[in-house]
């Protein structure tokens, strides 16, 4: 959208992340020992504006919709990306995933945990997060599947199924894939899935 602002990107990025190595900060780590690194959509309101870019988001309203990255329990910022707003979160994205890993990879050298919303539920995500040796969580974006039919296909290849709490259950199959189903209470029908995988 700005060249300028496009030629600095780069340099600007490895630079925060420099500071950041420089200055010995090191992203907390979970439990588990992985450092979060959460990336998503966040919509800008810029109605009665007239800049470039600005357009109809999914949120409803005229604006941006810059993709963002933070690592860390803290929340350091990892990478920015500036987009229009009529953008699709998922375009661009495999970029900004391999981008943003290799910035990552600068700040720790401890495993991540990538976290993403249902709109970048893709195989093509999921390959580079693969390649990276990241572990991920994606919400699983359903699209017209049936939730309860697909459940039950899940859970012919668990074998660890529990109930932490009531409304939620937890399956386990193999080490590498583990998913947390939430039915809804009246319907018992599933309302949320969320894979975590390597």
């Amino acid at each position: 959208m700005d060249e300028i602002g496009k030629s600095l990107r780069n340099q600007l990025l490895m630079f925060n992340a420099h500071l950041l190595k420089s200055n010995h900060v090191e992203p907390t780590v979970l439990k588990n020992g992985m450092v979060p690194v959460d990336m998503d959509l966040t919509p800008m309101d810029n109605s009665n504006t007239k800049k470039k870019g600005v357009s109809f988001t999914y949120k409803k309203f005229m604006g941006y919709a810059p993709m963002m990255a933070y690592i860390g329990k803290e929340g350091y910022l990892a990478n920015a990306e500036l987009r229009e707003g009529k953008q699709h979160c998922q375009s661009g994205t495999p970029e900004f995933i391999r981008e943003t890993m290799a910035l990552c990879k600068t700040i720790t050298d401890k495993p991540l945990l990538v976290r993403l919303d249902s709109g970048n539920d893709a195989a093509e995500n999921v390959g580079i997060l693969l390649e990276n040796g990241a572990y991920y969580v994606i919400k699983r974006n359903l699209r017209k599947e049936d939730k309860s039919e697909w459940a039950d296909n899940i859970r012919s290849w668990c074998s660890d199924i529990r109930h932490p709490r009531e409304g939620k259950m937890s399956m386990s199959g193999a080490p590498s894939k583990i998913l947390n189903i939430r039915p809804k209470p009246a319907s018992r029908k599933v309302s949320a899935i969320v894979l975590f995988m390597k």
